[in-house]
């Protein structure tokens, strides 16, 4: 079997940055169970180190960019849900690009991540023979952008933005030969498959001890609205009652993408130390007494919940940042839920001066994400899917 994937966004064959290349790090692994993957990625330089995989191209490719609907006729386009072009542009220089691929290809399948991108590609011609990891259903996402807004006029177009942008998914994915989505509270379609997130990181660290530092870790990519938004909540409002009750307590805020005002914020608030992101994301979380999981927006599930139960650390985590898995994960036995900021911060507290309870929350969720959340299960979905 022969397949084609698109990625358009992130690296493939380095440590991942975010959680979306994570996912499509695990999704290209999971592909390559099935059949032999020829990869187009618009990350520059790079070097397969899968076996049954082979990079076709890497760069982005020398086309104009896609043109972004502008004025009146953004509005109108929105009055035709059933034409995909009137939520998800046509890029005609990367579909003549892709159609030469696939023309000298023989593929059986062509994968890609995010239905907007195969929108903007020009594979939904192929739709029998098309792969479609939709993440987070583009009706949320869209939702989302209306709750940022900053003007009524953007509030008004993102809100109908949502609307259309659902019917055009449900009938985009009808058609397509198998699509997979992540929040089980958000199903794209009927006819879509819920393909759960996992962890990149397969290691397991000792638990968390006396020993351990009082080292608390929030991981993150800084540029997306829910992340920002949750660090600088929690910076402001929660670390402050931390550090009073802990005064030897530290906040270690790891990824990239953080602007210049949450920096500064950062920088003024005693016990915050910003790393930016690390080469050895495993070494914090083996220095870390707990993980924080300030979530108070967003659309799919936090893969960084994952990747904590993954490693054996215990997290205390808002109601938002379990959403998704908060049907097989237990308050109290697997994490510490914070349903407000004293809680938050009493739930931290906790976790900093017992760590032997910590380790008891964290060695029951890993046994739970093991049985949940495994590779292999993944794995099987998207095989099982496909055939």
């Amino acid at each position: 079997m022969k397949i084609l994937f698109l990625n358009t966004q992130f690296p493939l064959f380095s440590a991942p940055n975010c959680g979306g290349a994570n996912r499509s790090q695990v999704f290209l692994r999971a592909l390559t169970h099935v059949g032999n993957v020829d990869v187009v990625s618009f990350w520059p330089n790079e070097k397969s180190d899968l076996p049954n995989c082979e990079v076709l191209y890497s760069g982005r490719p020398d086309v104009p960019p896609t043109k972004p609907y502008f004025g009146i006729k953004k509005f109108i386009k929105l009055l035709t849900p059933w034409r995909v072009d009137s939520i998800f542009p046509l890029n005609k220089g990367l579909e003549k690009f892709f159609d030469e691929i696939i023309a000298n290809g023989s593929y059986d399948y062509i994968a890609v991540r995010y239905l907007y991108v195969a929108a903007e590609c020009g594979l939904l011609k192929y739709a029998d023979k098309l792969i479609i990891d939709v993440d987070d259903n583009p009706k949320d996402m869209f939702e989302l952008r209306a709750q940022q807004a900053k003007t009524l006029l953007q509030k008004i177009y993102y809100r109908m933005a949502s609307l259309t942008a659902g019917v055009v998914t449900k009938v985009v994915l009808s058609r397509v030969k198998c699509s997979f989505y992540v929040n089980p509270e958000r199903c794209p379609s009927q006819y879509s498959v819920l393909l759960h997130n996992v962890s990149a990181q397969n290691e397991s660290l000792q638990p968390v001890s006396s020993e351990t530092p009082m080292h608390v870790i929030v991981v993150g990519s800084w540029w997306y609205y829910p992340n920002k938004y949750g660090l600088q909540h929690f910076v402001s409002n929660i670390w402050p009652k931390v550090k009073d009750k802990i005064p030897s307590a530290e906040l270690r805020v790891i990824g990239k993408g953080m602007e210049e005002p949450l920096l500064e914020l950062c920088n003024r608030t005693k016990g915050v130390n910003v790393l930016g992101f690390v080469d050895d994301i495993m070494q914090e979380y083996n220095q870390a007494r707990c993980v924080v999981v300030p979530i108070y927006h967003g659309c799919g599930t936090c893969i960084k919940v994952i990747e904590t139960m993954s490693v054996n650390r215990p997290f205390v985590s808002t109601p938002y940042g379990i959403r998704g898995i908060d049907n097989t994960i237990e308050e109290g036995k697997d994490f510490l839920l914070a349903k407000n900021d004293a809680i938050f911060a009493d739930n931290i507290i906790t976790l900093l001066q017992q760590p032997e309870y910590g380790a008891l929350l964290a060695s029951n969720a890993l046994s739970c994400v093991q049985k949940h959340f495994s590779i292999e299960e993944f794995y099987k979905i998207v095989a099982s899917s496909i055939k």
